[in-house]
């Protein structure tokens, strides 16, 4: 981080820092760009939650949206069981919906199987602008804009007070961004905030291979004001 004091306290979250996220995302990153183009096509190709069409989205989403704690074939198969049941009675694309996945799934964490759990309803249930992504990176950016960098690390009880807080920051920007358009922002910010050499696996690695970029680093700065561009993300 930059040497100084930040401020104590919420942050704004400003329009100039959505844009910049988006411009990473579209312009450096044709991995993840094409990662949620692929998942996106997939819904509209295979619209239904059978058995069979849900082994092939939750196959394609861990794979392309990994590691969702799904790597084991026993996980895998789990995952795909207890949304095949989920969805058979509410396709809604709800918190109710990702708290249904959730807890069927179980899991030794709070949040265990959050993350799966959102990312399946967002990509693959209609209307997924209504849900947003849950992931770490998302969960403390939103704390760091909420309630101030020194108050990071919480844990929501359920996705509806995580989506609570997502609507709170969406609805506090002219204009409004889609909830996508705040994934891209919240994980990239994450990512790059979370980052010291003493860590340096934080860096996501299709981003790291770009950091040396001058653009890059002029749209870093602009995505994480209170942190200096480096080019050792990895």
């Amino acid at each position: 981080m930059v040497e100084g004091i930040l401020p104590a306290g919420p942050i704004p979250l400003t329009a100039v820092q959505i844009e910049a996220a988006r411009q990473l995302h579209d312009g450096y990153m044709p991995g993840w760009n094409a990662s949620g183009a692929v998942l996106d096509v997939l819904r509209d190709a295979r619209p239904g939650f059978d058995p069979g069409t849900v082994w092939l989205k939750v196959s394609a989403l861990s794979a392309l949206y990994g590691p969702l704690g799904l790597a084991a074939y026993t996980n895998l198969s789990a995952a795909v069981n207890c949304t095949v049941e989920v969805m058979s009675t509410s396709p809604a694309a709800s918190a109710a919906t990702v708290n249904a996945i959730e807890d069927a799934m179980g899991g030794d964490a709070i949040d265990a199987y959050r993350p799966f759990a959102s990312k399946f309803v967002h990509f693959f249930v209609p209307s997924y602008g209504a849900v947003p992504i849950y992931d770490r990176w998302a969960r403390e950016r939103l704390d760091y804009h909420l309630l101030g960098p020194d108050e990071l690390g919480y844990v929501p009880d359920t996705y509806a007070e995580f989506l609570g807080k997502i609507v709170s920051l969406q609805t506090s920007v002219s204009p409004a961004p889609s909830f996508r358009e705040l994934d891209w922002y919240l994980w990239l910010a994450g990512h790059y905030a979370a980052w010291t050499p003493e860590a340096s696996t934080h860096g996501p690695k299709e981003l790291a291979d770009i950091a040396g970029d001058p653009e890059v680093q002029a749209l870093l700065a602009l995505l994480c004001p209170d942190q200096a561009p480096t080019s050792e993300l990895m």
